[in-house]
């Protein structure tokens, strides 16, 4: 009987084992360039390390985070791990060690027995180093199922290299777009085309923000393209040669939001940064004019109040802008190029005739969020002088300003809130969320209509695109994932939209509910039943 049980255990260990693999080339499959780690995965077995003497299922003083732990395994001391990105422990007390490289020159583990170098080459698995693989992480399933989720073309994806942080549209074309990537450069996207070749380059570090000026002149299309880096500057190019123009140099961290306006005759930007200022520049000299100070953590965002101007952002003697903070801030600002100033919100609620609990003590600050405001968005159409806004407390909230800034819609998430934007058209308030849904709402219920689910990664920003007199909007989403994906608000879009999710959840329901294959023989089935009979 002992006998048959040690046998069961090790054909229970190769079953095991077995179905890892299947997970691990399930991952390869699924993986367009080689998902993150994927490239560099160099396996091991059988690699000693130290003395072996561990601390049982204590964690290793010292040891990394990266060090990935399951109970019942053998541990070892570790004097240091190098660039390794993880280091995978053995299934119980099996001594074969896998480690996850985040890359493979130059990588080395230092072993405690004399501290010795042994070089660890990465390469990528194959089918037939996948037996040397004993365990799958968590990090690796849900990198399988971004991989797989990749391959979806929900939103008739355009595709870039690298992280997309922001979008804004492009006022001379309705289906046109400018986006800002993580490599540094901004591009002009021809959604109908999906043309993207129109490339403003120059910074080495992530654009975080876009803006554009008004024409140069009312006979031609030429404007100026502003964007915020990281680098602690903001950038300009012409939109039409795509040149570099002048570079704003005055913040000391990240550049997070600019907005241009346009006083008199006189042009201007406005910049809010991670330094916790806003900075007035002019646009013709690149001179900065003033800094604004306010705030006490980072600017996240800059919006124009549509009371103040038009929507081109011009004003006849100043403009109203007001600004998003981290530490849950919104504060108003008057903009000129002379003595701008910061405006006491609570003297903007009484000119409504209405006053606010939503205020700071001082009356200069509304607080409607418990965290980080990441988003101010005014629609165009509304004269009242309402807002939206998104924070990272998982809500977004429509600020009503006759009722002393308080909020009178509130709109639940699972995770962050980063945009927010409302089609005049068709009435619908559209969320980006960093659970990678873009979320349609009813303002006036307040009830979700859909969520669209086509990024595998957080949704960074959205904007709304007109289809025409009478016609709902499009939403064009962008995202961590490098896509720029579009959702029509459309009655029948939204409909035929619900209807594939369900038929896409049905379908996934009945693969889950498909019963497994066996992975022992008729032979074995009978063993193993005759042994449990024998167990009871």
């Amino acid at each position: 009987m002992a006998e048959r049980r040690q046998r069961w255990k090790v054909r229970m260990r190769s079953i095991q084992m077995e179905k890892r693999r299947k997970a691990m080339s399930s991952i390869i499959m699924n993986s367009d360039n080689g998902s993150s780690g994927l490239d560099v995965v160099g396996a091991l077995e059988g690699l000693k390390i130290g003395n072996r003497r561990g601390s049982g299922g204590e964690s290793v003083e010292g040891a990394p985070r990266a060090v990935v732990d399951i109970a019942g395994a053998r541990k070892d001391e570790i004097e240091e791990l190098g660039e390794l990105g993880a280091a995978v422990p053995p299934i119980g007390r099996d001594r074969g060690w896998t480690f996850l490289l985040k890359q493979s020159p130059g990588s080395h583990l230092q072993m405690a027995s004399g501290a010795r170098y042994q070089r660890l080459i990465g390469r990528r698995i194959t089918a037939g180093s996948l037996r040397e693989i004993p365990l799958i992480t968590s990090s690796l399933t849900e990198a399988a199922r971004k991989a797989k989720k990749s391959k979806n073309n929900a939103g008739h994806p355009v595709r870039l290299n690298s992280k997309i942080l922001t979008i804004i549209a492009d006022p001379d074309d309705g289906r046109g777009v400018y986006v800002a990537e993580s490599a540094g450069t901004a591009r002009r996207i021809s959604l109908q085309s999906q043309n993207k070749a129109q490339v403003y380059s120059g910074p080495a570090a992530p654009l975080a923000s876009l803006s554009l000026s008004p024409r140069a002149t009312s006979s031609s299309s030429e404007r100026t393209l502003f964007a915020g880096c990281w680098d602690k500057t903001i950038w300009s190019w012409s939109t039409t040669s795509r040149a570099q123009g002048k570079r704003f140099i005055g913040h000391n961290d990240f550049v997070k939001a600019v907005v241009c306006v346009q006083v008199a005759e006189q042009v201007l930007l406005v910049s809010g940064g991670a330094d916790a200022q806003i900075i007035v520049w002019d646009v013709t000299s690149g001179a900065k004019l003033h800094t604004l100070k306010g705030h006490t953590r980072g600017v996240l965002d800059l919006a124009i109040d549509p009371l103040s101007a038009d929507e081109f952002g011009r004003g006849a003697e100043n403009v109203r802008v007001f600004s998003a903070g981290s530490e849950r801030d919104i504060r108003a600002w008057q903009i000129d190029a002379q003595s701008p100033l910061e405006i006491d919100m609570k003297s903007l609620v009484s000119e409504s005739g209405s006053s606010s609990s939503a205020l700071d003590d001082s009356g200069t600050a509304l607080l409607v969020h418990e965290t980080s405001v990441n988003r101010i968005f005014f629609p165009l159409s509304d004269t009242s002088g309402d807002f939206w806004t998104a924070s990272s407390d998982k809500t977004a909230k429509h600020i009503v300003r006759s009722r002393g800034w308080e909020a009178d819609t509130v709109l639940d998430h699972p995770d962050f809130v980063r945009d927010i934007c409302y089609d005049e058209a068709s009435g619908y308030v559209v969320t980006a969320c960093r659970d990678e849904g873009v979320r349609v709402w009813d303002p006036t219920s307040g009830n979700l209509v859909h969520c669209f689910a086509g990024h595998f990664e957080e949704v960074t920003a959205l904007v709304v695109l007109g289809r025409g007199v009478g016609q709902a909007g499009e939403i064009v989403s962008v995202s961590i994932d490098g896509t720029i994906r579009r959702w029509g608000l459309g009655k029948e879009e939204l409909q035929q939209a619900k209807e594939d999710a369900e038929k896409e959840q049905e379908c996934a329901l009945i693969q889950d509910e498909k019963p497994k294959a066996s992975m022992l023989t008729e032979e074995e089935e009978r063993e193993l039943a005759e042994l449990m009979e024998d167990e009871e």
